[in-house]
């Protein structure tokens, strides 16, 4: 398969299709920079879980059984599909919800288990960019694909430093500027939440890009807006868990608008309301439980991660994933939004909650450069020019 779209430094050209495939052996075989993102590192993972893990444990053999799962369910091609089918038909979103579960892990192209699994799905993102930086097919929601693809994309340049994974990560942030332009002003549902976490690591990966960060500022702005006086406000706890982490990420805590957001999260650190699997609500409010207690988990990690409302939650929500995990290691929510994002995208977020432990390297607020440094200029000595042969124009 000829890849859509490459961007060689400038000056360099591929000789063939072939020299495309040898493009991703370099970002199979990364320099892993572990001040970026210090907080994965196994000895790292083992010192957060002791700080932040209280009387309850982390549930490590239930992320490793869940992330077997979506090895074993990865296409051949490094997609997954929303329902985990081995077929040559993927989807971004869940595809990029998969790779955040094995990023957040600490996981990599050179990890020795998952290496591979890893690989294949940033291969599989890379392909599947246009010129335009838009990552397909990114249904049901374009503005919710492109934003996962893009944080995706921005985690594992801050784990690999691979300096060819700067300008797809680039053009991904341009498309997504684009799609915040033409919805500007709306105050819609949780694809601006998505949105606020790519240009956040994306700000941080390309440090302290300008561009990333303004686009980041007018996300969270708009989510402030009052709702449409027609009964269209999209003020369920979804979207209130999802507005208080990207206030975080913006540098809002201060604000009026994240301590309410707070607040009306705390009913939900009440006995009865604690996370409980199998009390489901099917009201319209309803995001599906899964990617609810994802969110509302770092809502509270970000409030604060030696708060009461983080103790309070944390341990009902391991227990209630832990012990309903199924034998395979999947996760499978019920709800209508649950059934949408089907097993792969409920196993990957169900990961991403009991691993908020050592996210707090994730939940980063906007990249602000030290005075005087500088990005490290594209050059031919950056690249291992023996892995491809490529010519000076």
């Amino acid at each position: 398969m000829r890849w859509p779209y490459v961007a060689f430094p400038e000056g360099l050209e591929a000789e063939s299709s072939a020299e495309l495939e040898k493009l991703m052996e370099e970002v199979s075989s990364p320099v892993v920079m572990p001040h970026r993102l210090p907080g994965r590192t196994p000895a790292a993972r083992k010192a957060a879980i002791e700080k932040y893990g209280g009387v309850e444990r982390f549930p490590e053999p239930a992320v490793s059984q869940a992330l077997d799962w979506l090895k074993d369910h990865q296409q051949n091609n490094g997609a997954w599909h929303a329902d985990g089918r081995l077929e040559e038909a993927g989807e971004v979103l869940s595809t990029s919800l998969a790779l955040l579960a094995f990023l957040t892990h600490g996981e990599t192209p050179a990890s020795a288990k998952y290496g591979p699994t890893v690989g294949k799905g940033l291969r599989y993102l890379f392909e599947h960019q246009d010129e335009n930086g838009s990552f397909q097919p990114a249904e049901p929601d374009s503005r919710i694909g492109q934003a996962v693809a893009t944080y995706a994309w921005a985690q594992a340049y801050l784990m690999t430093e691979n300096i060819l994974m700067r300008e797809p990560l680039k053009r991904g942030v341009k498309m997504l500027g684009m799609q915040i332009k033409e919805f500007e002003g709306e105050k819609d549902d949780l694809s601006k939440y998505w949105q606020v976490r790519a240009l956040s690591s994306a700000s941080r990966a390309l440090r302290g890009d300008p561009e990333a960060g303004k686009l980041l500022q007018q996300v969270v702005d708009e989510m402030l807006l009052p709702g449409d006086g027609q009964g269209n406000e999209p003020e369920n706890k979804s979207f209130l868990a999802g507005k208080a982490i990207s206030l975080y990420l913006a540098r809002r805590t201060p604000s009026e608008a994240f301590r309410e957001s707070i607040q009306f999260l705390e009913k939900y650190t009440q006995p009865e309301s604690l996370p409980q699997w199998g009390k489901v609500n099917t009201n319209a409010e309803s995001e599906g439980e899964i990617l609810f207690w994802y969110l509302a988990v770092n809502a509270f990690f970000a409030e604060d991660p030696s708060g009461e409302n983080f103790r309070l939650y944390m341990p009902a929500l391991v227990k209630a994933l832990v012990l309903n995990q199924a034998e395979d290691g999947q996760w499978m929510d019920g709800t209508e939004s649950g059934k949408r994002l089907g097993s792969v995208g409920n196993t990957s977020l169900a990961a991403l909650s009991l691993m908020v432990y050592y996210q707090s390297y994730s939940l980063h607020p906007v990249y602000v450069p030290v005075p005087g440094e500088k990005d490290a200029e594209i050059a031919p000595k950056d690249i291992d020019f023996e892995l491809f042969r490529l010519n000076k124009k």
